[in-house]
């Protein structure tokens, strides 16, 4: 109950208990915070990207819609948790999530232009250290708060910004490789094969991230099924890199023996 005296603050106002007790209030508030969110977005949209292309607008809506449904789906787990704490967490998380996405499409776009300026360079390079900086002390809030009150929701935030750590750390290794090729004239005969172990190495963490989690939340709370397209994704991937892997150095392997080097 609102006016149960375990849950009045004794330092609230009591405007604040007011507003907090009425739902009509609530709603207004968390509308206003919606909507602040949303301009900030835009604001850091324009400060890092400028005009988003076409196909940028296209993933981040393709990407935003499974996010919402794989929450929807979390939702039916974490019910007994659903309140306003959640939502804010949620949004939160999207928030991020759609910069993870356009910094992911942005790099990828980076490297298929010859001239990029110095300035594009520069935004990236901030864009990626906040965005891990935020993922890091989000995952360390999630875990203490986790090892302190036990298994929560947290647990599947903790989860998120874990994948999106390692994504952002992914996405940082690309470009890395991509600017190392720059300096040396596109000329790096080793790019692919150090391109294909990161993303190989990625994946077999996600894997391995994404098992821990299922397991985990099977022991807790039952089947999570808002992981299992992301699971079932990240397993057949991870086999496909594998299975290129073994298909090149067979063939690597027959090549050597069956042709002689060139004079």
């Amino acid at each position: 109950c609102a006016r149960c005296p375990r849950r009045r603050s004794p330092h609230a106002p009591p405007q604040v208990l007011a507003l907090m007790a009425s739902k009509t209030s609530l709603v207004v508030l968390c509308n206003e915070a919606l909507m602040v969110t949303i301009l900030f977005g835009h604001l850091l949209k324009r400060l890092f990207f400028g005009r988003l292309r076409e196909a940028e607008v296209e993933h981040l809506h393709e990407r935003s819609w499974y996010a919402i449904t794989e929450t929807c789906l979390a939702m039916t787990i974490f019910r007994e948790e659903f309140n306003v704490r959640f939502v804010g967490l949620f949004t939160g998380l999207l928030f991020s999530k759609i910069f993870h996405w356009l910094v992911q499409d942005r790099i990828a776009f980076m490297e298929q232009t010859p001239a990029v300026s110095l300035r594009t360079h520069a935004r990236m390079l901030t864009l990626m250290l906040g965005l891990f900086v935020l993922d890091a002390c989000a995952l360390h809030g999630a875990v203490s708060h986790t090892l302190t009150r036990g298994p929560s929701v947290m647990l599947l935030f903790g989860f998120e910004y874990l994948i999106l750590t390692s994504s952002v750390s992914s996405t940082f290794g690309k470009y890395a490789l991509h600017m190392n090729d720059v300096r040396l004239g596109g000329r790096w005969a080793d790019k692919s094969v150090y391109l294909f172990y990161l993303e190989l190495v990625t994946d077999l963490f996600h894997m391995v991230v994404y098992l821990a989690f299922f397991l985990l939340i099977c022991t807790y709370y039952g089947l999570p099924l808002h992981i299992m397209r992301d699971l079932y994704l990240t397993c057949r991937s991870f086999k496909t890199r594998v299975t290129d892997f073994l298909r090149y150095r067979a063939i690597t392997a027959n090549m050597n023996e069956r042709f002689p080097d060139a004079t």
